[in-house]
This record gives structure tokens, sequence and C-alpha cells, in this order.
């Protein structure tokens, strides 16, 4: 199985994680920042709550049979993703660390490296890096930690170097779940 066959297993296995972090940007477009474990409970007592009430109704006659079925399938749709997100978090867990390699990509000093500092960013742009970020001045290589909390992780590596407008590259569910080097292309572009 190649590279982009895995990636293409793991996106299909990480569906429900990102029907959630769907939903937290839907949120966060609102002002509503929650981490991710907020919204899982959330939706799942939402959907509870609703799912409940629609069967109360429904076998008090107040509804219609067909719409409420309906209606209840949706709801268990719903509830079924945030299990499966639990479920797949505890049996496929993310790797705390990430790994890669910096590739300059236009022409700069070499010792540009020894002054370069890799991040991670949450899905607000926030940095979680809790230990590295130093990138090696020989071969571009860095190791990144992270504060795992349930249904969080890194959206995002940034590369930030003295003189440099920083660089911004998604870091795709399916590549943190693989595991392995991430490459992250740096041109030093002058701020702005």
């Amino acid at each position: 199985m190649g590279a982009d066959e895995r990636d293409q297993a793991l996106a299909l296995i990480d569906y429900p994680r990102v029907v959630v972090e769907h939903l937290q940007a839907l949120l966060a477009s609102a002002g509503i920042q929650l981490p991710a474990i907020g919204v899982q409970v959330a939706l799942l007592g939402i959907t509870l709550a609703l799912g409940g009430a629609l069967l109360y109704a429904a076998r008090a006659g107040k509804v219609a049979v067909l719409p409420a079925t309906v209606a209840l399938a949706a709801l268990g749709c719903a509830a079924l993703a945030v299990v499966a997100a639990w479920l797949l978090e505890a049996l496929f867990p993310l790797s705390p660390a990430v790994s890669g390699r910096v590739v300059l990509t236009a022409p700069a000093a070499p010792a540009l490296l020894a002054e370069m500092r890799v991040r991670l960013l949450d899905q607000w742009g926030r940095d979680i890096t809790i230990e590295g970020g130093r990138v090696d001045s020989r071969n571009g290589h860095f190791g990144l930690a992270y504060a795992k909390g349930l249904g969080d992780r890194p959206h995002a590596l940034r590369a930030e170097a003295p003189d440099c407008r920083p660089a911004t590259a998604p870091l795709p569910l399916a590549r943190l779940r693989a595991g392995g080097e991430v490459e992250l292309r740096f041109t030093c572009e002058a701020p702005p």
C-alpha cells in the first residue's frame, strides 16, 4: 500500500473527526470557540435531547410517523458520528509529536536554517507547541511536541525566520495520523 492509498484510507477513518472540526469552524465563525470535546459533548447532548423529545411526540401522536422516523435517523447519525470519533481517538490515537524537514525553495543562506523556528498551530492559528521548534542548520530537520487533548490536534505548521515573512502550511489529519516526516517548503520573503 503506497503513501497516497494509506492517506486515503486514513482520511476515510477520520471522517467523524472532520465533521466535528467543521462544526468547530462553524461555531468559531459565530464567535464561539470550543475545544473539540466541548463540541462533541454539546452535539451528543442536543441530539439525545431532541431525539427523546421527538420520540415522545411521535408516541403521543403529535407528530407524523414518517417525518419523525427520518428526523430520528438523522439525529442518530449525528450521535453515532460523535461516538465514532471517540472510539477512533481511543483506537487510533494521534502522535503527540510532529517531525519533519524544512526545505528552502529560493536561494537563501544556509545560515537561515539556524535562525528558523517551526511552530504548530491549532484551528484558530494559536501556537500550541510545547517543545521543540528549532531547525537543524545542517539538514533542516525539526521535531515538535504539543499538548494533546481529546479531539484537539494541530492544523498547521508555521515557519518563522528573522527578516522573513512567516510561512504557514496546512497539516492534514491523514498525514498527522500516518506519521512520518512532514516536508515544509520555505521561501524567505521580506515582511510587508
